[in-house]
């Protein structure tokens, strides 16, 4: 459930936002119409992205889990754009098994800890498109819900 922490987060705040502005729309009998409308459109709006996010969510939950071993390759702080003028890092172990390229996201301890040209096997739920179909390419898969990273002997990503 820690690996899903952020989406059930975003999921929840937009369910929340959903109502209220639906609620809004409705309770506040003063305000002209096209206020309550355009309030009422983008609560309804805001539902159905969270009830969409939900299923894709729970979807992603239920497929199961994949585990992979392969050699870190690099480390990387990747700066993004968090609004206001601020940014927020996200810590990414570039990571190569025989026959894929992964980007794994991780938290900032298990990115410090990780060491360069070791061994690692790691547990993540993959993503889950609209359709069904794993977001993965044949080549490279970024993975953002991960729930275990365990160190390994070099042997094993021989």
């Amino acid at each position: 459930l820690q690996a899903f922490l952020g989406s059930l987060t975003t999921i929840g705040f937009l369910l929340v936002l959903g109502v209220a502005g639906l609620g809004s729309a409705l309770l506040r009998r003063n305000d002209g119409k096209l206020a309550r409308s355009a309030m009422g459109a983008a609560g309804g709006f805001l539902l159905l992205v969270g009830v969409v996010m939900t299923l894709l969510t729970l979807r992603t939950m239920t497929a199961g889990s994949a585990t992979v071993t392969a050699l870190l390759n690099d480390k990387i702080i990747a700066e993004d754009s968090c609004g206001d003028n601020s940014t927020c890092s996200r810590y990414v172990l570039e990571m190569r098994s025989s026959t894929k390229s992964y980007d794994v996201q991780v938290d900032a301890s298990a990115y410090e800890r990780a060491q360069v040209n070791s061994c690692y096997q790691v547990n993540y739920y993959p993503g889950r498109g609209l359709m069904g179909a794993s977001q993965a390419v044949d080549s490279y898969e970024y993975v953002s819900n991960v729930t275990r990273v365990e160190a390994l002997p070099a042997s094993e990503c021989q």
